[in-house]
């Protein structure tokens, strides 16, 4: 049987590419519209520009704490420092051109494989806002899903051939390297690929497989060298090893919730596509969004809404989109319909694309949009971060920041932050600084033990005997009431800050600023 629009009306193909290509316009433009940089980027951003700086993979000279989950995107900061670009552009520059590589594969693979389903898939992420959210933020998340689901198609679906099979396992295993995570993805791809080669016995095959063994072998070896840990410093800051299933749930809850569209979808493509034949390599895939879903129930999802399911989306509509396209091959009157009228079928496949992007966008249910107009905007936790995050504002106070950097490097003064913060660090560049809301970057204070858990991924604040014994002079937040004796004051911040420990020799240089204000009469 025919597909629509093969043979003699091959040129229908033109219609759905060409809407594939508007409608990858239409999410590429929101995306660069709505770029922001969330604060944890700047983790990573320090960690690459200490590299480039001489003094290694680390956020403090000397300590060597692997307080990032993106090696790989850490790294490809490094050029940012070498050409003295910004780091938040050149993010933005790579998450974009990550974005532009998926929905240019999918545009290419519906004109060159006549294939209906990756239509559906760019219509889908063009109609997702937080999937646009996430095409920058500074984060590798873009970057991570593109190399995810392009690595999954290929060494799944395209498994018959050992190049695809090979490319897929490639990009398979780059996601492990920009996130740890990615194992589940490598691990979905890497078996199905175990068990062709159990039915074929390929040498070409074996070395495909084993490749990735090797990388991530040698590449857990040098971990172990320079950081002395098998494990990531977050994988203890973050409590991985705990589950946190109720938090989990109620983050996946509160974004099915937000995109309701999506479940009915499933349902809908699961019900139609029940009796149509599948490509083979579509159970690896399907339970790819099965063990994803898993994880972030575990691990209790993430302080950003939506950000830990944007990388599963275009893994799930492909699933989605393959099934209801062979649903509709099995049904010869609604190819032949499309085949007979091929006019009307263009105008009408195009038109039903555009009336679909408004109308998700229109339905879609958003969580946050009350408390958005008058208090933060957060559930449980759980936040909308780019309403933090304002392109100007931040702007605005990157600029103060790199306005205070001299006296910060001349007194050698040592600080403590806490979330929010990290942009003002990178930009002030002090010789030290204490991530103090879950030891990110300090390896004791990331394996303390919580009784109870709380707001995912800030659970682990310092204590100000912690901080004096790190030598921490001055702490980024307001001091209690009955410690206004120690309060410093850096002009146009949004609040005083506390002196932790008082040393004379800091202090005397600080006080070179005028914009800098104390009086301390503590002890």
């Amino acid at each position: 049987m025919e597909r629509p629009g093969s043979g003699r009306h091959t040129n229908l193909y033109w219609v759905p590419t060409l809407t594939s290509a508007f409608l990858s316009l239409y999410c590429i433009f929101r995306a660069f519209a709505m770029r922001w940089v969330c604060d944890d980027a700047f983790i990573s951003f320090r960690y690459a520009s200490n590299a480039w700086n001489g003094l290694g993979l680390v956020f403090n000279a000397g300590e060597y704490v692997e307080g990032y989950t993106n090696f790989l995107w850490t790294v490809l900061m490094i050029p940012a420092s070498a050409f003295d670009v910004a780091p938040e552009v050149w993010s933005w520059a790579l998450s974009l051109l990550s974005l532009c590589a998926l929905l240019g594969f999918l545009t290419v693979r519906l004109f060159v494989c006549k294939d209906l389903w990756p239509l559906f898939v760019v219509l889908f992420l063009a109609s997702n806002f937080h999937f646009q959210v996430f095409a920058t933020s500074g984060l590798e998340t873009m970057a991570f899903t593109v190399a995810s689901f392009l690595g999954l198609y290929l060494a799944c679906i395209g498994s018959n051939s050992n190049l695809k099979s090979g490319i897929g396992i490639l990009f398979l295993l780059i996601s492990c390297t920009l996130r740890p995570d990615g194992l589940i993805f490598l691990g979905c791809g890497w078996l199905w690929n175990a068990w062709q080669w159990w039915a074929r016995r390929t040498k070409v095959r074996l070395a495909i497989l084993l490749f990735p063994v090797l990388c991530l072998l040698t590449y857990e070896a040098w971990r172990l060298c320079y950081y002395g840990e098998w494990l990531p410093n977050t994988f203890y800051a973050k409590s991985a090893y705990d589950s946190y299933f109720a938090q989990g749930l109620l983050y996946l809850g509160l974004f099915y919730s937000s995109y309701w569209f999506i479940l009915p979808i499933i349902l809908l493509s699961g019900f139609l596509g029940i009796r149509a034949s599948r490509p083979q390599g579509f159970a690896a895939l399907l339970i790819a969004v099965l063990f994803w879903h898993a994880y972030v129930i575990w691990i209790g999802g993430d302080f950003m809404f939506g950000r830990f399911l944007v990388p599963i989306l275009p893994i799930l509509y492909c699933i989605c989109g393959i099934s209801l396209e062979r649903f509709a091959l099995v049904h010869t009157r609604l190819c032949e319909f499309f085949s007979s009228r091929p006019q009307t079928g263009r105008i009408g496949l195009s038109l039903g694309c555009l009336i679909i992007l408004g109308a998700l966008e229109a339905v879609r249910f958003d969580p946050y949009h009350e408390l958005a107009k008058g208090s933060v905007p957060q559930i449980s936790g759980i936040v909308e971060e780019s309403r933090f995050y304002q392109r100007s504002k931040m702007q605005e106070l990157a600029a103060l920041a790199r306005s205070y950097k001299s006296i910060i490097r001349e007194s050698r003064v040592r600080l403590a932050f806490h979330g929010a913060a990290a942009f003002l660090i990178y930009y002030m560049d002090p010789v030290y600084a204490l991530e103090a809301s879950t030891g990110l970057t300090d390896a004791r204070l990331a394996r303390r033990r919580l009784d109870k858990r709380g707001r995912i991924g800030h659970e682990k604040e310092a204590t100000l005997d912690y901080m004096r014994e790190r030598k921490v002079n001055v702490y980024m937040w307001p001091p209690d009431a009955d410690q206004a004796d120690r309060k410093i004051v850096f002009q146009g911040f949004w609040d005083n800050w506390q002196i932790v420990t008082y040393d004379s020799k800091v202090f005397r240089t600080l006080k070179k600023d005028p914009r800098i204000q104390f009086q301390f009469t503590g002890k």
